[in-house]
């Protein structure tokens, strides 16, 4: 079974991604469930593609269908593996970063 992470930030709100088995631990607030990623099959390349999107993961204020491709895989299971990898270091790196859900980074910070 895939270990699932949740990120705290500065501010005490949960980041992760979102999965059945963290039902509980949502009866604690308010949810604020948005997309941060996209997997999808390419029907021309025949491969599962995970999107991610350019400008930032929580605020994004590009269109989905806009949004880079930064993988491919031969299964979806393949895909999400990577979908959750890549968006889980996304998540860290924010945090590293001193930033909480609903900040943007500055060209100061």
């Amino acid at each position: 079974m895939a270990k699932r992470r949740i990120f705290v930030d500065k501010l005490g709100n949960v980041l992760g991604l979102y999965d059945e088995k963290f039902g509980n631990i949502l009866d604690y607030g308010t949810r604020n469930i948005q997309r941060a990623s996209h997997v999808e099959f390419d029907n021309e390349y025949q491969v599962w593609g995970v999107k991610i999107p350019p400008d930032d993961i929580l605020n994004s204020k590009i269109p989905e269908k806009d949004w880079p491709l930064v993988a491919t895989a031969a299964t979806r299971e393949a895909a999400l593996a990577i979908e959750k990898e890549y968006v889980e270091t996304l998540f860290l790196n924010r945090l590293i970063a001193g930033l909480h859900h609903g900040e943007k980074k500055t060209k100061e910070s």
